[in-house]
């Protein structure tokens, strides 16, 4: 005798634990006893029986990819601890008990508040909660299967992969663009050849150790990569040449710097020379003075003069590509390095070695970001550390450390320079690229940074 299920909608008003009065739709369902009958129920929950433990509360610990390390609601302490779930995405229900329950599960629900995730109608909801339990079974799936790095829940995993990579590659995750003219040949300088002197580099280099690096922003959904990557680059060097570590404005540089092709630039994606070339003619402002907003509101926002004092200038910036020795050596003896790769492959990363993008296909840079050091994992060995900004809830905190070879590999990146909007027909342009994720091919960093 097949169970009867009742779906209905609750309106839900939210207070105090939710941050202030807020109106959602949940969809709440009478349980089966026969749970294992109803494929449309589990496919849209992503549950493979749901008469197994993972029913009874053991998501998590299936995330964490550590079975035997569970605490009394089925978790990895681990896992509980590094993601804050412990209290937050408690046990999820004990379905034969509840008269009723949520259709999502307390994790979707709670994933909704972290992330003030809101959605307009409640077929979008239900879609996003089939998208959610489909990423989280594929977070299950890659935790059990023995790789450096896992994946975890975060502000993407209500996205699909085709909406997130085009959201990256659109700008406004990444926002870097490729150029050929970005790099100004007068401001470069021979690289030197540092093969000799690679013995006596430390094992290990952490720029956060020495207080030269701010706290991890979030650029928002807004493509600014560019110029948090090239300010992030500016207060280093501002702090190491000047010994004050200011917070500059990502909005100033996101707003005011001028983009050649009148089709990009802003929350549309750009590259870190511009930002550079824009500050060493009118300098940058603090965040306090200009703070930013363009991650809230997705749009680039108009220069505002009156907020574009000067507090720092530069004289320029200096470039590299595909040269692992030179970026070592500077890393150890200068300062932090921005970089420009490709992070279509990231969504999901919570810690770990990174090691997934595959040097046999294109390797198309789009994300820039600031390189803080290197070191080597007892486990998985060598490893670059970079500084995102996606915010400090996002993998280690905020960064993500890549593979990192004694040799370094190389692939191809092919794309297109046609930008958004641009009338001209796009050029095809294919180039070489080094080291994981593309992260030895477009290194960068200011020359001449000083106070005002």
């Amino acid at each position: 005798m097949f169970s009867v299920i009742i779906i209905f909608v609750v309106v839900l008003i939210q207070m105090d634990e939710f941050g202030g009065n807020s109106v959602r739709g949940y969809v709440f369902q009478r349980p089966s006893r026969r749970f294992g009958d109803d494929d449309k129920w589990q496919s849209l929950n992503g549950y493979d029986d749901a008469e197994d433990d993972d029913a009874n509360g053991d998501i998590q610990n299936d995330l964490s990819g550590n079975a035997d390390n569970n605490d009394e609601h089925g978790y990895s302490d681990a896992f509980a601890d590094h993601h804050g779930y412990s209290d937050k995405y408690g046990h999820l229900g004990n379905w034969e008990e509840d008269e009723y329950f949520h259709y999502s599960s307390p994790v979707f629900h709670n994933f909704m508040r972290d992330y003030n995730k809101t959605y307009s109608t409640n077929a979008e909801y239900l879609y996003r909660l089939q998208v959610f339990n489909e990423n989280v079974e594929s977070i299950r799936e890659h935790n059990h299967g023995g790789h450096s790095w896992t994946q975890g829940i975060n502000k993407f995993t209500d996205m699909t992969d085709v909406e997130y990579n085009a959201t990256l590659v659109g700008g406004s995750l990444g926002g870097f663009k490729q150029s050929a003219a970005s790099d100004s040949d007068d401001l470069r300088q021979p690289r030197q050849d540092t093969q000799s002197v690679l013995k006596n580099l430390p094992g290990h280099v952490d720029w956060r150790e020495q207080g030269i690096i701010t706290p991890v922003k979030d650029q928002g959904w807004c493509g600014s990569c560019w110029a948090f990557a090239a300010t992030e680059s500016i207060e280093s060097y501002a702090a190491i040449n000047n010994g004050t570590l200011l917070e500059l404005s990502s909005q100033q540089m996101t707003s005011c710097t001028p983009f050649p092709m009148q089709c990009g630039g802003g929350c549309n994606g750009s590259w870190p020379g511009l930002g550079f070339a824009y500050t060493r003619l009118f300098g940058l402002s603090t965040e306090k003075d200009y703070p930013y907003i363009s991650g809230q509101t997705r749009n680039t926002e108009n220069c505002v003069s009156h907020l574009a004092s000067s507090a720092v200038e530069t004289k320029g910036y200096v470039s590299m590509s595909n040269d692992q020795e030179a970026v070592m050596h500077h890393l150890a003896t200068k300062g932090p390095l921005g970089v420009v790769m490709d992070a279509l492959t990231w969504k999901a990363y919570s810690g770990g070695v990174f090691d997934g993008c595959s040097f046999s296909e294109n390797i198309l840079l789009n994300h820039a970001l600031q390189l803080v050091g290197y070191g080597k994992d007892n486990k998985w060995g060598d490893y670059w550390l970079v500084r995102n900004s996606w915010g400090p809830d996002w993998g280690e905190d905020g960064y993500i450390r890549l593979k990192r070879r004694s040799e370094p590999q190389c692939g191809k990146m092919t794309y297109s320079e046609q930008w958004p909007n641009c009338e001209e027909g796009p050029t095809t342009s294919r180039i070489s690229v080094c080291g994981q994720c593309g992260i030895l091919s477009d290194v960068y960093y200011p020359l001449g940074v000083y106070l005002k």
